[in-house]
């Protein structure tokens, strides 16, 4: 089953369990999703937090922006443009690439040779111990408008207050934007 597939699904059985539930905390949701879906077992959830997402951009840039292999003609090699790859077991030395499904001139395949062999030694020079960088250094803060009204739910008690503590500590930063993405076109109300 698809990623899309398991989240729709996961939002039906949230959407069908989850409607009369109140949810007090955050700490509450992977406990809804979990036994949201009771007819073959409850969904396994994965809790992650800020410094389990890693950034993977360098690693990225390094791997494919820079430019490691030339063709005959001495242009760079564009991998992420490389369209048809063609290996001949007679020369396992070379192998043919096009930035094109469409055939050339006489209907044959505009393919610019790669000698391996010449461009060996540039595999050395990439990273073989790549480190990876955590994406978030710390907790996501919210806007202060949004930490102003969770406080002032603190204050009129519609938070009960085992939860304050929690709400209270959540960190906010004037700068932050308060964005919102698009809703589903299902969620909207006429």
């Amino acid at each position: 089953m698809g990623f899309c597939a398991v989240v729709l699904t996961c939002k039906k059985c949230l959407t069908h369990h989850g409607e009369k539930k109140t949810i007090w905390a955050p700490s509450e949701w992977p406990t809804v999703i979990r036994n949201s879906r009771s007819n073959i077992g409850p969904y396994e959830t994965i809790i992650l937090n800020y410094n389990d997402f890693l950034n993977w951009n360098d690693i990225c840039n390094d791997t494919f922006n820079e430019a490691k292999l030339k063709d005959t003609m001495n242009c760079d090699v564009k991998f992420k443009s490389i369209r048809k790859v063609k290996f001949s077991k007679d020369n396992l030395e070379e192998l043919k690439i096009s930035y094109t499904f469409k055939p050339g001139e006489n209907d044959e395949d505009d393919y610019k040779i790669v000698n391996l062999h010449g461009n060996a030694r540039l595999r050395s020079t990439c990273n073989t111990n790549p480190v990876l960088k955590h994406q978030f250094k710390e907790k996501l803060p919210v806007t202060a408008a949004k930490h102003k009204d969770l406080r002032n739910l603190c204050l009129k008690k519609i938070i009960p207050e085992v939860y304050h503590s929690k709400y209270l500590s959540i960190p906010y930063k004037p700068s932050v934007l308060d964005v919102l993405p698009e809703t589903d076109d299902e969620d909207e109300i006429d």
